[in-house]
């Protein structure tokens, strides 16, 4: 069954859950808002959100989108999912993650007001743990988009794997890293480029983010 959240300037359904209220939603200058889904959570998760007419007069002519993000909560990993706007006022998502394990604290769900140009360019997944829903490739026929600094690797990777994933979300392809010659393999290539090369120009610091959830709430984080 579905059970409805309303909001101020949004809507919120989530498939098999009991009734929430606004005030479950971390708030924050009417620009951000996140909403845990408590455990047990089992995929495929089912959500749906919408901006109400009172969102969607908010954000005219303003040049914003209300971005959508998905998130196991305890892990580093913040996906895109999906946006709502003017020109797209609802969004339902089917999310996932891989393997039979269920995420022991829940499911967050963030919102965040960005620029429109910036959220276009994102590309949206459905694996909250930052996995690819398709088989794992080899590196044949794949591309290096270059090798990695031997202080540098347990930086790409992180913790758990934490920021490989986010790099992957971040660029919307899969990535291999050689452990022998720490060549850095994608099919994607482009976009892959520009994001290892900043990485290696901050000298491996500062790595992924580009959720603002991944930056903190309030300065603080969740």
């Amino acid at each position: 069954f579905f059970v409805m959240v309303y909001h101020n300037l949004f809507g919120f359904v989530v498939s098999g859950r009991p009734a929430y209220t606004a005030e479950q939603f971390a708030c924050e200058d009417n620009k951000k808002w996140m909403l845990t889904v408590s455990s047990p959570v089992k995929k495929p998760l089912q959500i749906a959100l919408w901006l109400t007419d009172e969102g969607l007069k908010a954000i005219d002519g303003t040049g914003k989108t209300v971005a959508i993000y998905g998130n196991m909560k305890g892990t580093d990993v913040w996906v895109f999912i999906g946006k709502i706007d003017h020109h797209n006022p609802s969004e339902v998502v089917q999310l996932s993650w891989q393997g039979s394990m269920q995420p022991q604290e829940g499911i967050q769900v963030g919102l965040a007001v960005e620029e429109e140009a910036d959220v276009r360019t994102k590309v949206p997944t459905r694996m909250l743990d930052g996995s690819k829903d398709r088989p794992p490739q080899t590196l044949e026929g794949r591309t290096v988009i270059g090798t990695l600094p031997e202080n540098m690797v347990g930086a790409f990777i992180g913790k758990g794997g934490c920021n490989i994933k986010q790099f992957e979300v971040d660029c919307g392809c899969r990535i291999n890293l050689d452990d022998a010659t720490r060549e850095v393999h994608t099919d994607c290539v482009h976009k892959a480029q520009v994001l290892f090369q900043a990485f290696l120009m901050r000298g491996g610091k500062g790595f992924g983010g580009s959720s603002p959830f991944g930056k903190g709430f309030g300065g603080k984080g969740f």
